[in-house]
């Protein structure tokens, strides 16, 4: 689990932004680098304080669940106060709302459910398959965490990335890695 969340982390760094940078380089917010960029580096800078004695220890595990608590407390309570144009290009607004008009909100509630359920069950396919054909050549559990689990958790973010990428909408890929990997330590890394 641990070598998935540090795998990740770079999997969403490296694969995920480069890609993203190949099909529309992002134009990022300057909020985003203020507000977010410092929690990511304060995240990954507390992994390997948590590790110096190498264990995570459930107090530590419990104050990074607690971040995450204040991290989405504080991340909903600022962008409740920015208005909605500072935040967001009036053209992916519109982009959205046409979007959302096509159908009836249920039946795009319902699509979403569905696509939620296909995109967890084949990412547990893929892992488990993966997995099973790592640990068959002898690859260690750390290395099949660091690598391929890592990678394959992280394909939901790619795909949403590239997707907004080609919409011309890249930033939103530099949000999602960013958000990704400050809950990936403090929430996954402190619920284990």
């Amino acid at each position: 689990a641990l070598g998935n969340v540090v795998g990740s982390n770079i999997a969403n760094l490296g694969l995920i932004l480069g890609i993203t940078a190949l099909i529309a380089p992002p134009r990022v917010d300057r909020t985003l680098i203020r507000r977010e960029v410092p929690v990511l580096l304060l995240t990954a800078l507390a992994v390997p304080l948590m590790l110096a004695n190498g264990v995570i220890e459930r107090w530590e595990g419990i104050l990074c669940c607690i971040g995450a608590g204040a991290f989405t407390y504080y991340t909903v309570r600022t962008a409740a106060k920015v208005p909605a144009a500072a935040t967001v290009r009036t053209e992916m607004r519109e982009e959205v709302a046409a979007e959302a008009s096509t159908g009836p909100k249920p039946k795009l509630a319902g699509v979403a459910v569905v696509g939620l359920a296909l995109l967890l069950g084949g990412g547990k396919l893929f892992v488990d398959g993966a997995v099973s054909l790592a640990t068959a050549f002898g690859m260690s559990e750390r290395v099949v965490g660091l690598t391929i689990v890592a990678v394959g958790t992280s394909l939901p973010e790619l795909a949403a990335s590239v997707v907004a990428a080609l919409r011309g909408h890249s930033a939103i890929a530099v949000g999602n890695v960013i958000g990704s990997n400050i809950f990936n330590i403090l929430l996954i890394l402190g619920a284990i």
